[in-house]
Protein backbone atom coordinates (compact mmCIF):
# COMPACT_ATOMS: atom_id res chain seq x y z
CA UNK A 1 0.00 0.00 0.00
CA UNK A 2 1.60 3.21 -1.15
CA UNK A 3 0.64 6.54 0.33
CA UNK A 4 1.32 9.96 -1.09
CA UNK A 5 3.89 12.20 0.57
CA UNK A 6 1.09 14.56 1.57
CA UNK A 7 -0.81 11.73 3.27
CA UNK A 8 2.33 10.56 5.07
CA UNK A 9 3.02 14.11 6.26
CA UNK A 10 -0.59 14.49 7.45
CA UNK A 11 -0.40 11.20 9.37
CA UNK A 12 2.94 12.22 10.89
CA UNK A 13 1.46 15.55 11.94
CA UNK A 14 -1.54 13.84 13.52
CA UNK A 15 0.59 11.30 15.39
CA UNK A 16 3.53 13.46 16.47
CA UNK A 17 2.25 14.50 19.90
CA UNK A 18 1.13 10.98 20.76
CA UNK A 19 4.55 9.62 19.79
CA UNK A 20 6.29 12.29 21.85
CA UNK A 21 4.10 11.43 24.84
CA UNK A 22 4.84 7.73 24.33
CA UNK A 23 8.59 8.37 24.32
CA UNK A 24 8.41 10.51 27.46
CA UNK A 25 6.39 7.83 29.26
CA UNK A 26 8.76 5.00 28.34
CA UNK A 27 11.39 4.22 30.98
CA UNK A 28 13.89 3.40 28.24
CA UNK A 29 13.97 7.11 27.35
CA UNK A 30 15.23 8.09 30.82
CA UNK A 31 17.59 5.11 30.93
CA UNK A 32 19.02 6.16 27.56
CA UNK A 33 19.56 9.73 28.72
CA UNK A 34 21.04 8.60 32.05
CA UNK A 35 23.55 6.50 30.16
CA UNK A 36 24.41 8.95 27.40
CA UNK A 37 24.46 12.36 29.08
CA UNK A 38 27.26 11.63 31.59
CA UNK A 39 29.46 10.57 28.67
CA UNK A 40 28.66 13.81 26.85
CA UNK A 41 29.45 15.82 29.99
CA UNK A 42 32.80 14.06 30.38
CA UNK A 43 33.65 14.55 26.71
CA UNK A 44 32.96 18.26 27.06
CA UNK A 45 34.47 19.15 30.44
CA UNK A 46 36.57 16.15 31.39
CA UNK A 47 36.55 14.12 34.57
CA UNK A 48 34.50 15.62 37.37
CA UNK A 49 33.13 14.47 40.70
CA UNK A 50 30.47 11.76 40.23
CA UNK A 51 27.92 13.60 42.39
CA UNK A 52 28.36 16.74 40.30
CA UNK A 53 28.10 14.72 37.11
CA UNK A 54 24.82 13.21 38.35
CA UNK A 55 23.46 16.64 39.30
CA UNK A 56 24.38 17.99 35.88
CA UNK A 57 22.85 14.97 34.16
CA UNK A 58 19.52 15.41 35.94
CA UNK A 59 19.51 19.13 35.22
CA UNK A 60 20.26 18.56 31.55
CA UNK A 61 17.44 16.00 31.34
CA UNK A 62 15.11 18.72 32.64
CA UNK A 63 16.28 20.96 29.78
CA UNK A 64 15.65 18.39 27.05
CA UNK A 65 12.20 18.18 25.54
CA UNK A 66 10.64 16.93 22.40
CA UNK A 67 8.27 19.34 20.80
CA UNK A 68 6.09 19.19 17.79
CA UNK A 69 7.22 21.51 15.03
CA UNK A 70 4.57 23.31 12.97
Amino acid sequence: MALSNKTINNLADALSQEVIDYIHDDERYVEFLMELIPDAIQDNIGNIDEDLKMDLTLSIIDHICFRKIK
